[in-house]
């Protein structure tokens, strides 16, 4: 019963905190400056995208905005060269696989400018999405802006991921109550190239974007949100790509969580966000090992029923947590794929992470570099 408790509470604690999150954001958010347009650097990373990579410059291209330059840096040996010069931007063309991270860094130092805006070679943008992020930077704190992410595509399992980035964006409102998020995705943001030069650049990271995160929240640069800009990506479609991408990041946030791990004891949006469902996992963990072991040693039914009690009151806890959170945020979803996503999705998605996560620590125990290519 304390589960479900603690449950009820969060929903009404991340409710407050994100509503307040919102109005600071709708507060602050800064007019576009027609005089104040500074020129930018858009940077996509690109390994075996020829299939994708055209939309991704064709997006760019079309986005309303003034002066900016666009670099794609490639890491494999395909069709995107070709395609680079259909449309007349700049490649970078590594003569080996040197990993997305690397790659960034390869082609921050080539960029002209200040202003760098990286994407995903499978992501398209909206046309005003710079014209939205940009004006962020007059504030000099602020070193990263990020857009709103949603799917491009709507088959197979990528409609429970599409539930999961809502769900994820009602806490980037709980996020944006302290000012600041911690952690963004590397999908689509902006980053100022100075700030990216005083943390010593990405370095070689399973999770470049979640790692970066935490260097610069730590070392007082502002994250910052921006709801109304919009970038479309491609989700995982079945069980098996979804695997790859969330042992990935479990792998490649165990590396990241470990080097920022002093920063993290004393960070309210750590606090808040993540260490409580953390330690839910670990108290449904415990519940449901303890009835099983009951019934064991009494060889009764009464512990598994039981079990099935605090089950079924646990689900509904938890659906109401994720349908208040989402509705904050998104409005009304169905239902139906509502209790898909909290009765199949989430326990998949938090095994997979698991999995990551302890092969992140055994890598880190054993010295083994993080930098693993065959885990993308």
């Amino acid at each position: 019963m304390w589960i479900v408790i603690i449950i009820i509470f969060l929903t009404f604690v991340f409710w407050a905190f994100g509503y307040d999150g919102v109005r600071k954001i709708k507060a602050t958010r800064p007019k576009l400056d027609t005089k104040r347009m500074p020129p930018v650097s858009i940077i996509i990373p690109a390994y075996k995208s020829d299939k994708t990579i055209e939309q991704a410059i064709i997006s760019v291209k079309r986005m309303d905005y003034p002066n900016k330059e666009i670099i794609v840096v490639n890491d494999s040996d395909d069709k995107t060269p070709s395609i680079c010069r259909k449309h007349k931007v700049k490649l970078i063309q590594n003569k080996k696989r040197m990993g997305k991270s690397v790659s960034l860094d390869i082609a921050g130092k080539k960029a002209k400018n200040d202003i760098l805006l990286f994407m995903d070679s499978d992501t398209v943008v909206e046309k005003d999405v710079l014209k939205k992020l940009v004006p962020w930077f007059y504030n000099p704190k602020i070193s990263v802006a990020m857009p709103t992410f949603t799917g491009k595509n709507q088959k197979g399992i990528a409609k429970l991921v599409a539930v999961e980035n809502i769900f994820t964006h009602s806490h980037l409102r709980t996020h944006a109550h302290f000012g600041s998020l911690i952690a963004f995705r590397g999908c689509c943001f902006a980053m100022k190239k100075s700030a990216l030069k005083k943390v010593g650049g990405w370095g070689e990271s399973l999770t470049e974007d979640n790692d970066m995160g935490g260097n610069l929240a730590k070392n007082g640069h502002i994250i910052q949100w921006e709801p109304e800009a919009v970038a479309r990506t491609t989700e995982p479609e079945t069980v098996r790509e979804l695997k790859r991408q969330k042992v990935r990041w479990g792998a490649g946030s165990a590396y990241s969580f470990f080097r920022h791990r002093k920063y993290y004891r004393k960070c309210p949006q750590f606090l808040l966000y993540f260490l409580p469902y953390i330690i839910l996992g670990f108290l449904t963990t415990f519940l449901v090992l303890y009835y099983l072991y009951y019934a064991i040693i009494s060889l009764s039914f009464i512990p598994v029923l039981g079990l099935i009690i605090e089950a079924a009151l646990i689900t509904l806890a938890t659906y109401f947590h994720v349908t208040v959170l989402i509705y904050s945020e998104r409005g009304f979803i169905n239902p139906i794929l509502l209790l898909k996503y909290v009765l199949y999705y989430t326990p998949l998605v938090t095994y997979f992470y698991f999995r990551g996560f302890v092969k992140g620590i055994k890598g880190k125990k054993r010295k083994i570099p993080e930098m693993d290519l065959n885990l993308w």
